[in-house]
């Protein structure tokens, strides 16, 4: 689906989902069907299009493919599909459409069809003058208070990284002003969302069941789906990830006026860190071990490195997935491989400071308003970090190729895989160039300015 951006009004903007958001009655007078397969440049029905546009309705247009010159309008919505010859039979509601026009004579077939299977008097548009007798749609629903929204992190995609799910918690505080929230995710990813006053409803489950979610009973069904992982053919991933979410969302960054991500815990989960009260502050939690992708992970031999540096000044909690069997080190915590995910957050919420590669680590600390040491790879930081600069210090390889856009210029992935791994030649991607000496030196400094140490 594509639409006008909001945030800038000469391009469009697209997303996956299974519901179409349009403006609302009052703001237009109505909703106009458009159907345009298989057709070329030039026949595009654009002229056609600004007619009703000028008559105040917003026109959904389905068809094959964007234009390369599109028309773009706040009330001009494109479903791009493939031709599919039950695609008119697609709507919820038909009653809501006054009009229906086509490009084509395939896409006249669709239209033909549409208007025998809608039980209200839905006119055909052939010519400019058709637009005289359209009708006022018939909505079943008045306007409500608050509508129902499904956030489904699981169709098309079968999960998000926790650093994503966490994002979304900051847009829910918004949202849940007009929206009541349910979230669909794969069950691993539940505990992120237990006790958090936005959500209405945590619905597990995998894109292979075979029982799912009652998707039509909400007012919008949202797939995140990969909407935000391509850099190559959409422009509004190009920016923070969060600004990126807001475009998809329908949302004004400027009206966001608090970006902590939200994360609760419960009063248990508060003294699961007692145990480490004797323990001399301040606490660091480290974890340079992306459980996402082999790409972020830092070297252990260089991790250890920088532990020996640190634990002179912090005591270091090791977080983790996996075990890592670490000799035996004063002022070293080592809980790799043996926590659960909440009481991991437990853990982040007691410390003073947070080191961590471009993975779910930091995103945990933001909740908490932890400073923290972030080392990147191949996205640019202010990709991800722009409205936390306060709280995040930045690290990157110091590589001229760098950032690299994710892919943005090595469009094949195993090129690409391939290609940050030939830049080191122990095998490791670019940010393991970085030496273990810099990474504690700033750690030391912004501890410093943070006032940890």
């Amino acid at each position: 689906i594509y639409y006008q951006s909001k945030i800038d009004s000469t391009r469009l903007v697209s997303g996956r989902t299974s519901t179409v958001i349009t403006p609302d009655l009052g703001s237009v007078r109505g909703y106009v069907l458009g159907f345009g397969f298989l057709l070329g440049e030039e026949s595009f029905p654009q002229n056609l299009i600004r007619k009703i546009l000028k008559s105040n309705y917003c026109v959904i247009y389905i068809t094959d493919h964007i234009p390369s010159k599109p028309l773009i309008h706040p009330n001009l919505i494109y479903i791009v599909s493939g031709w599919e010859w039950l695609v008119h039979t697609c709507f919820l509601d038909y009653q809501i459409f006054s009009g229906v026009f086509s490009s084509g004579k395939s896409s006249r077939k669709l239209a033909t069809r549409f208007l025998k299977i809608t039980p209200y008097k839905c006119i055909l548009l052939e010519t400019y003058k058709d637009l005289e007798k359209l009708n006022p749609p018939i909505i079943k629903d008045q306007k409500k208070d608050r509508y129902s929204l499904l956030v489904d992190t699981v169709t098309l995609a079968d999960g998000r990284g926790l650093g994503d799910l966490l994002m979304l918690t900051v847009l829910f505080r918004y949202l849940v002003k007009q929206w009541e929230i349910d979230i669909y995710v794969r069950p691993e990813s539940t505990p992120l969302f237990q006790y958090n006053p936005h959500i209405h409803q945590i619905i597990s489950g995998k894109s292979t069941d075979v029982i799912k979610p009652d998707f039509l009973k909400y007012d919008w069904h949202f797939i995140l789906s990969t909407n935000l992982e391509d850099y190559v053919h959409t422009p509004r991933n190009r920016q923070c990830r969060l600004y990126s979410m807001c475009e998809l969302f329908h949302i004004d960054k400027t009206k966001i006026k608090d970006w902590t991500p939200v994360l609760v815990l419960n009063e248990q989960e508060k003294k699961f860190t007692t145990q480490f009260q004797s323990l001399r502050r301040p606490f660091l939690v480290m974890d340079m071990i992306s459980a996402g992708s082999d790409k972020r992970c830092y070297p252990r031999d260089r991790q250890l490195s920088i532990i020996k540096d640190l634990n002179q000044h912090f005591t270091i909690f090791l977080t983790g997935i996996q075990h890592w069997d670490l000799p035996e080190l004063s002022n070293v915590v080592n809980l790799t491989g043996s926590l659960s995910l909440r009481q991991f957050f437990a853990v982040v919420a007691n410390a003073d400071m947070i080191l961590s590669s471009d993975t779910a680590l930091y995103w945990v600390g933001l909740a908490f308003k932890k400073p923290g040491i972030v080392l990147f790879t191949s996205i640019q930081p202010d990709w991800r970090i722009t409205p936390y600069s306060d709280l995040i210090y930045p690290i990157t390889a110091n590589l001229k190729c760098q950032p690299c856009w994710d892919r943005q210029r090595v469009q094949d992935i195993k090129s690409w895989e391939i290609c940050l791994r030939a830049l080191n030649s122990q095998g490791f991607p670019p940010c393991s160039l970085v030496e273990p000496s810099y990474i504690s030196k700033r750690v030391k400094q912004f501890s410093i300015m943070k006032g940890v140490l």
